[in-house]
């Protein structure tokens, strides 16, 4: 990979189609680029910190000053850079690079050396001589040395504060002619003629010197992910599990026919360093889930799943940096959990007598604006307003739907039967009257 531009020959077969659209569109350049980077980066749902790596290592960066970065020039010096561009494995989130804690720091720099040529001033000839250059690079985490070299490992955490600097020593011979006159013929006490040379008259040594540094600041991502899945219920052909998670960018539980996801990121590229095309890795936040064959009921982190077959459950998770994956270890053994009630519909007076399973087991019963613990069995006031009685064992749930008979409402249906009875009786007469005339 050289420093060129990115081609759509860098992409893969699948997207050179699309890419070639971008490139002949009429977007500006740096647009095309990263639009070109996010076909190229192979999977927006995972954080593929590799596929960076690889891409920035073989990156080969030569004298060209990349975009946005200001030279530095002293002397023989010219056109000296230096720059931090990566610090794998790391994401940046919301202009904040975010580091798994240890990785890697990889730094780039160059400059050029130019010796002049000509005759300076008062010489009649003038030469230049490279004696000696050196460019010696220092890179620091939190003050401490970490190395000399360009790619250095590092572990850390909290914030992590890089330095880099470098010294560039130039040492230059001049070598100084002047010109030489003598007198080369001499009579009669006085010079005849003279004669010129151009001679070296002194030796001086140049010295030039030029100091760059640059910093990059990330944060060590090290979130706590300890999710908790806890068996609820289990009826007929159903089984309700519960799931607390947090601080996850991706979970995944599966069963043997059913399984959920959610994704709290999309991953892309961007572009920096042109024209040498380096590639940061970029998270965006964005929630997506994906459902299959299973309900799931969601409350801040709390996750109820109602699913067909508990079997073989199976838990992965991740973070920017690392993924997780292990068995759910479920095991159902449940007291049942009931309540049933004396009638099914009452009168608006009435009590409601509720028989609760399991025995001298305090369950929480709930009915209308009443909220009670009771054991083997609760008494309620009928209220014609609310037809259901809601029970809670722990994390399990249950209903009971009863009737309540509203008093005005049959004694309207009363009135109004009595009224049609003896409409009825009228037409009977009446119909029997007619008959006998």
């Amino acid at each position: 990979m050289t420093a060129n531009a990115l081609s759509c020959n860098d992409v893969n077969d699948y997207g050179k189609t699309t890419c070639e659209e971008i490139m002949n569109s009429t977007l500006p350049l740096q647009d095309q680029q990263h639009l070109v980077a996010n076909i190229l980066y192979p999977s927006f749902d995972q954080a593929n910190h590799s596929f960076i790596y690889d891409w920035n290592s073989n990156m080969s960066f030569n004298e060209t000053i990349p975009n946005g970065i200001i030279p530095a020039s002293n002397g023989y010096i010219k056109n000296a850079w230096l720059k931090i561009f990566s610090v794998p494995p790391s994401v940046l989130e919301s202009n904040k690079t975010l580091s798994a804690g240890y990785g890697k720091i990889q730094i780039a720099y160059n400059y050029t050396i130019v010796i002049p040529s000509g005759t300076e001033e008062e010489d009649c000839r003038t030469e230049y001589f490279l004696d000696s250059k050196s460019d010696a690079l220092n890179t620091y985490l939190n003050n401490g040395l970490l190395g000399t070299s360009t790619t250095l490992d590092f572990e850390g955490t909290g914030t992590l504060d890089f330095k880099s600097e470098l010294n560039i020593l130039v040492s230059t011979r001049v070598e100084h002619y002047a010109t030489k006159r003598w007198c080369c013929l001499e009579a009669d006490g006085s010079c005849q003629s003279y004669c010129e040379a151009c001679r070296h008259s002194g030796t001086e040594i140049r010295e030039h010197e030029v100091f760059l540094q640059d910093t990059k600041t990330t944060y060590s991502y090290l979130p706590n992910i300890v999710p908790i899945i806890t068996p609820i219920d289990h009826y007929k052909n159903t089984s309700v599990l519960m799931l607390d998670i947090s601080n996850f960018t991706i979970f995944r539980v599966y069963f043997d026919n059913s399984s959920f996801e959610q994704l709290n990121y999309f991953y892309d590229a961007n572009l920096s360093m042109a024209p040498y095309d380096v590639l940061t890795l970029n998270a965006n936040k964005f929630i997506t889930q994906r459902t299959f064959n299973l309900y799931v009921e969601q409350s801040g982190n709390i996750y109820k799943f109602y699913v067909p077959d508990f079997k073989n459950c199976r838990l992965e998770f991740s973070d920017h940096f690392n993924t997780w994956e292990r068995p759910c270890n479920l095991e159902f053994n449940f007291l049942n959990f009931s309540i049933s009630t004396d009638k099914l519909i009452y009168d608006e007076d009435d009590v409601i007598n509720v028989s609760i399973e399991p025995k001298n087991s305090p369950v929480k019963i709930e009915y209308g604006n009443v909220s009670l613990m009771a054991e083997n069995n609760a008494l309620l006031n009928t209220d014609a307003s609310h037809n259901k009685i809601i029970a809670y064992f722990g994390e399990r749930k249950t209903e009971k739907i009863i009737y309540v008979k509203n008093k005005d409402v049959w004694n309207s249906v009363f009135d109004l039967g009595v009224f049609s009875g003896v409409l009825y009786s009228v037409y009977i007469a009446m119909r029997k009257y007619w008959i006998f005339i």
